[in-house]
């Protein structure tokens, strides 16, 4: 995540000139974000299972409007226009953050299975960043 902040400061004024590079770059620091703040709040010890399931649900909520708005930004003037039009529909940013909301309610009925599903959104998420970050870097190679 820290090369993919330089990334993006060494890149700032390209960036800036093209939208579909921005939305780029927001779905991909979203995606690591994501896991991110997962595993965080899976490292509290002894919080109750429904309690978790809340905030899994409501980082759920958040990330999913944060990858429509990126996608919605990276449609706009995308030098790669048809890859971009399929991974925003088969994206695995937004099959993650569907299975993140898809455990934070199993959680909160107190289905303690709804972590591997967790995992699997989170081996999507990280899955979809390294293929995010890698179609931004080559949006930025000018």
């Amino acid at each position: 995540m820290g090369l993919l902040f330089v990334a993006i400061q060494v890149n700032r004024e390209w960036i800036v000139k093209y939208p579909a590079l921005r939305g780029r770059a927001m779905e991909t620091l979203l995606i690591f974000a994501l896991a991110l703040i997962v595993s965080m709040l899976l490292a509290i010890p002894g919080q109750p299972v429904r309690l978790l399931g809340v905030e899994i649900l409501a980082v759920g909520i958040i990330y999913g409007l944060g990858v429509i708005a990126a996608n919605r930004k990276t449609k706009e003037g995308s030098p790669n226009a048809r890859l971009n039009r399929l991974l925003s529909y088969t994206t695995p940013a937004l099959l993650s953050a569907v299975l993140t909301l898809f455990s934070g309610a199993m959680l909160i009925a107190g289905q303690v299975s709804a972590l591997y599903w967790l995992t699997a959104a989170m081996i999507f998420a990280l899955s979809g960043g390294v293929a995010s970050a890698w179609l931004f870097l080559m949006g930025t190679s000018h």
